[in-house]
């Protein structure tokens, strides 16, 4: 009886062991998280990317003039790209963080035109993509301590957009962003659109998290954003509100479960099943002992 209860014990201890998360190797360090305020609404992000490369290698923005060239777009960000879509999110480089503005998608026809005022920029950051750049370029692009006035001129077939590199260096810093959408914008028409005014408009203004999930902000009101707490859960919640979770594709995600995908193609390990194969040990072993008892 004894060499049986040792080799109940002994399997006891291995599906115990092999059901116990690993969190001394397997934890990571939670990323930076940062809260974008709109109202009575607060959102907390995370940025996107993992520091491998710069924002500008990121945005790849190209035109005629660039090498390798392109038509006036960026073409690095074409699979979180939306028709008619306004998106506004952190992004995390091999130089920092940066506050990255994309809109609309390369190939749909669909222009728009958008004004942006930023305040409050870090003085140590910088705007180190600018879409468009050429000359005699229709978009507009000042700068002036901290403070930025940028009008976006968007034909159809392109993106427009830009980013500022510098967030994140001091926790104290606010920065308010407040866009004007279609009839809001003193651009608005562009005589260069092809189709009716109504069918070069921006529909939704969005901001992205690092999970991948979006939500939609209000295209009326100015926004302001801060750094959030260190160490913060990843995902994207909101207070004030109510969140919509979606994919990169723009479609609902689903509800992540311990041991199911989370949506975005990462895998969570599960640990119930260990659970159920030591209660069946247990109860293999009392009726064994019983037996031969």
């Amino acid at each position: 009886m004894n060499r049986l209860l040792l080799a109940v014990v002994s399997l006891t201890v291995v599906v115990v062991v092999a059901s116990t998360p690993l969190t001394s190797t397997m934890a990571q360090k939670s990323p930076q998280t940062f809260v974008i305020e709109q109202g009575d609404r607060s959102i907390r992000v995370t940025p996107l990317g993992d520091g491998s490369r710069s924002v500008e290698e990121f945005y790849d923005y190209r035109s005629p003039a660039t090498e390798p060239e392109g038509q006036y777009g960026s073409y690095g960000t074409s699979n979180i790209q939306i028709n008619q879509v306004s998106q506004l999110f952190i992004y995390r480089g091999s130089s920092g963080l940066s506050l990255v503005f994309l809109h609309d998608k390369s190939g749909d026809e669909g222009g728009a035109v958008i004004t942006g005022d930023i305040s409050g920029l870090p003085a140590n950051g910088d705007w180190v993509v600018e879409d468009d750049t050429y000359n005699n370029r229709d978009d507009v692009f000042q700068h002036n301590d901290g403070s930025s006035h940028i009008e976006w001129l968007l034909r159809g077939n392109r993106t427009d957009g830009a980013a500022f590199r510098g967030l994140g260096r001091s926790s104290d810093t606010t920065i308010t962003v407040d866009m004007k959408f279609n009839e809001r914008s003193a651009n608005y028409p562009f005589e260069e659109w092809e189709g009716p005014p109504d069918q070069n408009e921006i529909e939704r203004w969005v901001v992205r998290s690092g999970t991948g999930e979006m939500i939609a902000l209000d295209m009326n009101d100015p926004i302001e954003i801060s750094s959030g707490t260190s160490g913060a859960p990843s995902t994207l919640t909101e207070t004030g509100g109510t969140v919509t979770p979606t994919s990169s594709t723009g479609t609902p995600a689903t509800t992540t479960q311990a041991g199911s995908s989370d949506g975005f193609g990462v895998s969570v390990p599960r640990f119930d099943v260990g659970l159920v194969i030591l209660a069946v040990v247990a109860l293999t072993a009392t009726a064994l002992l019983r037996r031969t008892g």
